[in-house]
This record gives C-alpha cells, structure tokens and sequence, in this order.
C-alpha cells in the first residue's frame, strides 16, 4: 500500500456507517447473548405491529417443527428397538412399520411446518422494514431542527438510516432462523435425555470445534469488511464517478479516464488480494474446526461404544445418538452463524431503537395550542442562540422589530448570522434565550406547526425533489377552487415560472429528475424560479427569501423584486442578500456582524452613518460591480 492509500484509508475509517464492526467481529458469545434480548424487543415490537396473526403462526410453527424433531428421534429409537429387538428382521420390520408410517407423516408435518416459516419470513420481512422506515422518517421529519446539529444524534441518525433499516428485514430472517435454530437444538437434547442423560454431554462435545471455527471465521471476515471499507468506498465512489450521469460531463472534458481507471485497477487489486488472504485464512480455520470435530466425534463414539458395552445405553438408543449427533453439529454450527450476523445487525438494529427515542423526545409539546392570524407586530428581545457544540452563538442578544407589509433585509458578510436568523424568524429553530413574539405571543408557547404553515421560504439552493412540476410548486396544496387557481397562475407569472412549465415536453406532469424516464433537468436558475413560485403560491403571511435571485439573470431579477414587492403589501418579507443594489428599497435594513445587530435603518440613514453598511456598498458599488 503506497503512502497516499495509508493516510486516505486513515482518513476514510471513522466513519457513522462502520462504527459498529469492530464491536461485532471482537464480541465474545456472552456479550451477543446480552444484546439479544434488547434488540429482539425491537424486532418482535415491529412483526407484531406488522401482522399479529403471522407472527404467533411463526412462534407455533417453530414450536411445531421442534417438536417433530423430538418426537422424530425417539420414534426412530423406538424403530431401531422394534428391529433389533425381534427374532428375525422381516417380523421386526413389520412391527416396526406403524412407527415408521408416524415417522414418515411427523417427515410431511415437518415440512409444512418449515414452508409455513418461509412464508411467514416472506410476508413479516419486507413489512417490518416498511414499517421501520416509515417511523423512522416520521419520527425524524419532526424533531427539532437544531437536532440535526447534533454530532451524536446525526451520527446515529445515518446509522440507522443507512443500516438499521436496511439489516431489520434480514434481521427478522436470523432471528426466526436463530428461534428454529435453538428450538431444534432442545428438542435433541429433550430426545437425548428421554433415551439417557449421559448422552448430552456426547452432542455438546461434538459440535463446540465446528461452533468455535464458524465465530471465528465471521469474526474474521469482518475484520477484513471493515478494514477494508475504506479502500472499498473509494472503489465505489470512482465507479459512480465513471457512471454517473452527473459527473460524465467532467469526466471527458478533464480527460480523467485514464488516471481514474488506474486508481480503480491499483485499489481493486489491493482488496483481491486482501480477499484471497481472508479465503486462504478461513479455510485453515475451517479445516482446525473440521478436524477438531471429527476427532471429538470419534471420542463420542469410542464413549458411546463404551456406554452400550456396559449396557448403560441401549443398541437401539445409541443408533439415534449417532443421528442426533450429525443434526445437532449442523444446527449448532448454523445458530452460532446466525448469532455473529444478529450481532452486528442488533448493534444498528439498536441505534434505530435509541433514534426512534431520542427523536420523540425532541418534538415539540403538540398540545399547545395554535398560532392565530397574520402577525401585525414580529419582535425579538434579546435573541441568542448557539448551534450545538459551536464555540460561540451564532446570534447574540438580537433585537429587532418587523411590522407587517415591511420588506426587511438582511445583510452581512458570510457567517454573520443572516441564515440563521431567518431559520429563527420562520420558527425552524428556537432561541435559546430571550423571545421571538408575534403580537406579543412567544412562539415558544405555541403549536410549532401552525408557525409554519404561516411561513414561505425560498432557500439560496432550492431542494432538487424528484417530483412533477405541479407537485414541487403546489406540494401536497393543489388549488381547489379558481381563486386558489388564478393565485397559482399569478405566482407562476410573477416568479418567471410559466416559461420553465411551457418548456418542459409535459409540462405540469413532467418529473424533475433525469435519472428517471421521461424526466427532466432543469438549470440551477430553473429551479429557484419554481421555488420563488412555490413560496408566492402558499401565500404564508411571513415570506423569507435566502438569496433568492443569484443563480437569475438582471432581467428575471428585476422581475423577481416586483413581484416581492406587490407580495408585501399584506405579508412581511424577511429577504437575505449579497447584493446590497437589491436591499436599497427595503423599509428596514438589518446590519449583522458575528451574530449581533450592529446597524438598522433605510438605505439612506445607513448610507449616511458610514458605517459599516456604507463600506459594503461603496466597495460593491466600485470599479469592476
């Protein structure tokens, strides 16, 4: 590995989506068996809530084929006993075959059983992951915005996005697995010990070699995934690169070809043969425990030998041990597979659980009550608020008033806090001191979601959503009556966006996403103008606009501020801009530098001050603006 690789991959191993693996591959059994109990509470919650009548059908029909393997044993002890016990073999089979007609019905109940399972697995599995990601996007589309600031909940939050969700509906298959698995294992120890309890010890003995080499190779082919997924997220990402309709662009105009199939030829070449490495390692492995076993068993048999010598265990008896032994070593091998998958899947399995919790926890109280009306008055006193683990607050002891029908602009260099006062302002995140009021009520105090709806916003980077045209502007508010249809009509006007629909070749049904058939790309400026439209559309009493006319070209951003202008006569308009040429109608504009208010006035009392404000302007206003 050349230096460049070793750092990158040193860089590259800390990530959320791996934390869990080294957990899983040095886990000891007691500490899987200490994990299943939470995790199978997770598990068991959702397959209960996806279908009660399938999971109590599963529990039965492992209960079920656990006691066929029971009975199934001591009925073949009892066909062993019939036959060797009778004077001649035809009179013994013949004694034999009601037990065996039993036997060869228990076989047809087994196997109904086991279908029964399969179809339970195949119904409960894809239901259980639908229903774990509905919660989960449930849950977390409303916590807190601030929580999203959270290293530690964010962290878990793409844990188990990203792999709990996605490892749940498997899960459900491991664990059902795991339950046959050991419902199996006791109903040959049952057996055993109905024929002689000193046969026990005979299955115990047989099966530890091949358990211990099956954890060890899985704790061994982790090791490996996660050592290597570094090394294998690079691989991936210079396919995507290579594939992606994004990036074929760059791609040809930078002539990357070449140097990108190289770096894909060195790093896959690493990871081949760190796979051979693991193969040659886990078939030494597998070959210990396959030596390991048979030598156990070959002592099982010298003592089982022993034990029908001295007549402590019968002929018969000691035939179903031999067959008791060969089911017990397979199941045992396949339920300590099964406990090293469980693990690494309950460890994220566990953090959806713990995101589920934590994101309940941050929603707002829904019983407050309602917001009511169009805000005459929006105060701030004494705003501060800090971003979770930031060093400094990103607003400071802020005041500031807004009457309705103003165009209020915020300006400031990057980083002075605008953004994050508008997210204020719109209710998305609160303060963590002082008020923001509206006609005197603390938004603090009231419904969270009624704020909202009272508020448009258009982002400086519009979200790119693959949803039709109609949809991304009306999203989920399609007009129902012709007054709701002449606003569309006018927001579509006034926002540039009637073009953008007349030239899309399905217009208001076209999908706005090339990565599907029929879709459609839309420029940069596109996208905003559909946004503009979408906040004109809700007609929200508070219209917060973030950069809106960057990616516009002079004309359509001339057009866009008439419109925003007509809009403030019955709304409030809090615009954020760079282009301080843009802010000079504004009825107040608001100066920000590190979080604090450090200037308030119109474009002409600021301009006078020469303050900071008249800096700003004087130096866009220059040569080469």
């Amino acid at each position: 590995m050349t230096t460049e690789q070793s750092v990158a991959e040193d860089q590259l191993q800390a990530t959320t989506w791996t934390a869990h693996n080294e957990q899983a591959f040095t886990a000891t059994l007691g500490g899987m068996v200490r994990t299943l109990p939470s995790f199978a509470r997770i598990v068991v919650r959702l397959a209960w809530q996806c279908s009660r009548s399938w999971t109590v059908a599963v529990l039965i029909l492992q209960l079920v084929a656990a006691a066929v393997t029971t009975v199934g044993l001591l009925g073949a002890a009892r066909v062993l006993a019939e036959i060797l016990g009778a004077t001649d073999l035809r009179s013994g089979v013949l004694s034999a075959v009601p037990t065996m007609a039993m036997l060869a019905g228990l076989s047809v109940a087994g196997a109904l059983a086991h279908a029964g399972v399969a179809a339970g697995e195949a119904r409960l599995a894809p239901g259980v992951r639908r229903l774990a990601e509905e919660q989960l996007v449930t849950a977390v589309s409303d916590v807190e915005l601030a929580s999203f600031d959270e290293p530690d909940f964010h962290d878990a939050l793409i844990r188990a996005r990203d792999r709990g969700v996605h490892t749940i509906d498997s899960a459900v298959v491991q664990l059902i697995e795991l339950l046959g698995s050991i419902v199996s294992l006791l109903g040959v120890g049952t057996a055993l010990g109905a024929l002689n309890p000193l046969l026990l010890p005979l299955l115990v003995a047989s099966t530890l070699p091949t358990a211990w080499a099956t954890m060890h190779n899985a704790r061994l082919g982790y090791a490996t995934f996660w050592r290597t997924m570094a090394i294998t997220r690079r691989l991936r990402r210079i396919c995507e690169l290579m594939t992606d309709r994004e990036s074929a662009a760059p791609v040809r105009a930078f002539t990357a070809r070449s140097f990108l199939l190289g770096r894909y030829r060195t790093l896959a070449s690493q990871v081949e043969w760190t796979e051979v490495r693991l193969r040659w390692r886990q078939t030494r492995l597998e070959l210990v425990g396959q030596t390991g076993a048979g030598t156990m068993v070959l002592l099982s048999y010298a003592v089982l030998i022993g034990l029908v010598s001295s007549q402590h265990v019968a002929v018969a008896a000691a035939g179903t041990t031999v067959i008791a032994l060969q089911s017990g070593r397979g199941t045992l091998a396949r339920a300590t597979m099964v406990m090293n998958l469980l693990y690494e899947q309950s460890l994220y399995v566990l953090d959806f659980g713990q995101v589920l919790d934590q994101a309940k926890s941050s929603w707002r109280s829904t019983d407050k009550p309602p917001v009511s009306g169009s805000p005459s008055v929006i105060g701030l006193r004494g705003v501060t608020f800090r971003y979770p683990g930031a060093d400094r607050a990103a607003i400071s002891g802020l005041d500031l008033t807004i009457s309705r029908g103003d165009v209020v602009a915020l300006v400031g260099e990057n980083g002075s806090g605008k953004s994050t006062l508008a997210k204020l302002l719109g209710g998305l995140y609160l303060p963590d001191q002082g008020q923001i009021t509206w006609d005197g009520v603390d938004l603090a105090t009231v419904d969270a979601e009624s704020i909202r709806a009272r508020v448009s916003s258009v982002l400086q980077e519009p979200s790119h959503w693959p949803l039709t045209a109609e949809q991304y502007v009306t999203l989920g508010q399609p007009p129902r009556s012709p007054e709701e249809r002449a606003r569309l009509e006018e927001a579509l006007l006034a926002s540039g966006s009637d073009a953008v629909i007349g030239a899309l070749s399905a217009g208001w049904n076209t999908l706005l996403s090339k990565e599907f058939k029929g879709g459609a790309a839309l420029s940069v400026g596109q996208w905003q103008r559909l946004a503009l439209a979408r906040a004109l559309y809700r007609e929200g009493e508070v219209l917060i606009v973030d950069e809106p006319t960057a990616p516009l070209d002079p004309r359509a951003e001339a057009l866009v501020y008439e419109s925003l202008r007509r809009a403030a006569g019955h709304r409030t308009i809090v615009l954020i801009t760079h282009r301080l040429a843009s802010a000079r109608t504004a009825d107040q504009i608001a100066v920000l530098r590190d979080g604090r208010l450090i200037e308030l006035g119109t474009h002409d009392e600021l301009m006078a001050l020469l303050g900071h404000y008249a800096d700003l302007y004087t130096l866009q206003a220059g040569p080469g603006h």
